[in-house]
C-alpha cells in the first residue's frame, strides 16, 4: 500500500480509533477499522500472552517457551491428542461437555407378537430412560405397563391403555425421584401386558444398540425405539500423553471457548511424568511444575457442582515456560 501526502493530512485518514482486536484497511484517503477474524486473533493472543509470561518470569526470549494445545474437531482433536477411552465428556459437533443429551435407539421393525419384552441394558452414564414406544396388533382395547428396573428395584414406572395407536411410555426425571434415576451399570426395561389381548410386534431374534451412553440386547427385537437421556455430571476430556522438551519450570492451561451454567465449573489437572503426578487447579492460573519430566497429560475437567451445572469446551492449550 502507498500512502500519499495530501492523504497523511486529510481529515478522513483516519475515521474512527482502533480498538482490541482490529486492523486498519487503507480505501483511498482513509482508514477503516474491522475485527480481526477468530483465527488470526487467538495466534495473535497466543503470542502475547508468551511475552507477558516472560516478563513475568523475568525469563527472556531464547529461553524455553512453548504452546501445546488442540481443539475439537471431532472426538479425537484436531491434532489426535484426545485419549478416547478415558474421556468421559460427551462429544457434540464441536466440543466436549457434560450437559444432558438424548439417544434415540431409532426403530429395528417387527413382525410376531408377544405379550411381554424384557431388555438387559447397560448405562455408561447417568441418566434415564425418558421414551419408549411399542406398536401392537389392535385385538382389542389393552393395557401394557413399562418398568424401569435396576438393582431389583423398580426406579419408575408408566402404563399405557390403547386400542388402536402405538404403546407410548413417557418419563420425566421427577419419575424417578423416589428411588433415584439409573447408575452406570446394568439395569432392565420390561414391557407386560396387564389387561386385554393386544399383543405387541417382535421378531424372535436377539437385538443390540450401543452408544457412548447406554446399550441394551432384547430379548426379542420389538417393533419400538426407546430414549435413553443423560443428566449433566462431572466429567472428563483427558489427552494422550505428549512429548515436550525438559526444562520448564511453570505452566498455564486453558479450556479454549470454556462456557458454564449453573453450577458448573471448569478446572484441570496436569501431569508431567507420563501421569505418575497430577497436579489440579483452575484453567487460566499461572502455576510452577512440582513433578517436572517430558510425558505432559492434561486433563479437562468439566464440573456438575452441587445443582447438576452445565460445562463445555471447544478445546485445550497449555503455555509452558
Amino acid at each position: 500500500m502507498v500512502l500519499r501526502t495530501q492523504d497523511l493530512f486529510s481529515n478522513n485518514f483516519f475515521k474512527s480509533q482502533a480498538e482490541d482486536g482490529q486492523i486498519g484497511q487503507y480505501y483511498g484517503n482513509r482508514i477503516e477499522y474491522t475485527n480481526l477474524p477468530g483465527q488470526i486473533l487467538t495466534p495473535l493472543e497466543s503470542a502475547l500472552n508468551i511475552l507477558q509470561l516472560q516478563v513475568a518470569a523475568t525469563i527472556t526470549p531464547g529461553d524455553y517457551v512453548g504452546i501445546e494445545m488442540d481443539i475439537f474437531s471431532d472426538t479425537t482433536g484436531y491434532l489426535n491428542t484426545v485419549d478416547t477411552a478415558t474421556t468421559t465428556a460427551l462429544f457434540s459437533t464441536n466440543n466436549y461437555t457434560n450437559k444432558s443429551t438424548t439417544f434415540n435407539t431409532g426403530n429395528p421393525g417387527g413382525t410376531t407378537n408377544a405379550t411381554s419384552i424384557t431388555n438387559t441394558c447397560t448405562a455408561i452414564k447417568k441418566g434415564f430412560i425418558s421414551y419408549v414406544r411399542n406398536i401392537g396388533t389392535y385385538v382389542n382395547q389393552s393395557t401394557y405397563k413399562c418398568d424401569i428396573i435396576q438393582g431389583g428395584v423398580t426406579l419408575a414406572t408408566k402404563s399405557d391403555t390403547k386400542l388402536t395407536a402405538d404403546f407410548i411410555f413417557t418419563f420425566t426425571e421427577a419419575d424417578y425421584s423416589a428411588n433415584g434415576v439409573i447408575q452406570p451399570g446394568t439395569f432392565s426395561i420390561v414391557i407386560t401386558r396387564t389387561s386385554g389381548s393386544t399383543q405387541l410386534r417382535v421378531v424372535n431374534a436377539p437385538y443390540s444398540y450401543s452408544s457412548v451412553a447406554w446399550s441394551y440386547t432384547n430379548q426379542t427385537v420389538s417393533n419400538y425405539n426407546m430414549i435413553f437421556t443423560t443428566l449433566s455430571q462431572d466429567s472428563i476430556v483427558q489427552t494422550n500423553a505428549i512429548t515436550i522438551a525438559a526444562g520448564f519450570e511453570n505452566f498455564q492451561v486453558t479450556s479454549f471457548r470454556g462456557a458454564t451454567t449453573g453450577t458448573g465449573t471448569i478446572n484441570a489437572s496436569i501431569s508431567f511424568d507420563g501421569g505418575t503426578n497430577y497436579q489440579t487447579f483452575t484453567v487460566n492460573e499461572n502455576h510452577s511444575i512440582n513433578y517436572p519430566g517430558t510425558s505432559m497429560i492434561v486433563k479437562i475437567q468439566l464440573n456438575a457442582g452441587a445443582s447438576a451445572g452445565e460445562a463445555e469446551c471447544m478445546g485445550w492449550g497449555v503455555q509452558l515456560w
